[in-house]
């Protein structure tokens, strides 16, 4: 048995025996909080909900690739700050990590998560060289419903047209369980959330695929299963 499992394991087993400690909670204890730097809460709107931290390496020399990660939750929950752990693992790769808030539902619904990210994007093109990025480098990155937004801003220009950042600020997509062939009124967690669209392709990042979209990585597809006449996602 490896040194780091056992101290995830008493990590575990401490926040069960307290209670109210999270999934989050151990993920970022075993997180390092060495070798990078942090400019937290940083607005990139006028919302509450519209801000981001910045995480550069410590060591870095010369300007480094960005990666901006949108984390998941059903479009209807999450915080920043429980994802140090996601912007330590990419500053240990060597890169900036920038971790962004958007707007939920009920207070938001599609696509204004959509536009958040967008500005979230137009924001690091404008102002990353500040923190140490390259603004000639810049990559998206998500998981679950961030995975969702992030692959939509990468295939529908529209949302950084008007966002204002310039034609291939992005130069590549990673993506985590994301549901990107999800029909929003077909499941039942989620269709609130997308609900009144004319057409609900517009909410699919498969329906804009094509070949002149960046480079995209994903893994794996997110998994949604039936039950009875609805859909959920697990």
């Amino acid at each position: 048995m490896t040194r780091p499992f056992i101290i995830a394991a008493t990590l575990i087993v401490m926040c069960l025996g307290l209670g109210g400690c999270s999934g989050f909670d151990v993920l970022n204890m075993l997180a390092p909080r060495g070798g990078y730097t942090v400019a937290a809460d940083i607005a990139y709107g006028t919302d509450d909900k519209q801000k981001l931290d910045v995480l550069t390496p410590v060591a870095a020399a010369g300007k480094l690739p960005v990666v901006v990660f949108f984390y998941g939750g059903s479009w209807r929950s999450g915080s920043r700050g429980d994802y140090r752990f996601a912007g330590e693992a990419i500053t240990g790769l060597g890169y900036v990590a920038v971790v962004a808030d958007y707007r939920h539902y009920p207070g938001a619904k599609f696509p204004a998560f959509q536009n958040d990210a967008a500005q979230a994007v137009r924001w690091v093109r404008e102002n990353i060289g500040a923190y140490g990025g390259d603004t000639n480098a810049i990559f998206i990155m998500g998981h679950s419903a961030g995975a969702h937004i992030a692959a939509l801003t990468v295939v529908d220009p529209k949302y950084l047209q008007a966002a204002g950042a310039p034609e291939g600020t992005i130069k590549g997509f990673i993506g985590l369980a994301g549901p990107y062939a999800m029909i929003p009124s077909q499941v039942k967690d989620v269709r609130d959330v997308f609900a009144g669209l004319p057409d609900e392709n517009v909410a699919r990042p498969v329906t804009f695929v094509a070949p002149h979209v960046p480079p995209a990585f994903t893994y794996p597809l997110c998994v949604v299963k039936a039950f009875g006449t609805d859909w959920g996602v697990i």
